[in-house]
């Protein structure tokens, strides 16, 4: 039996978009790409600890 990662790992990133042309608008675009940032490097962190329990070839 092959045990395989979360799934939650396989789903694509969200790529926010600039919607409007405010100052504020570009924080709110901001804030957005960092929570995204975030959730992405988790995924990459949870598969790269899934990879390092594997057993050696």
């Amino acid at each position: 039996m092959v045990l395989l990662p979360p799934e939650a790992v396989f789903t694509p990133c969200v790529q926010p978009q600039l919607s409007g042309d405010t100052w504020g608008d570009a924080v709110d675009y901001t804030l957005a790409l960092q929570v995204a940032l975030r959730l992405c490097a988790g995924r990459v962190a949870a598969l790269n600890l899934w990879r390092a329990g594997l057993p050696a070839p």
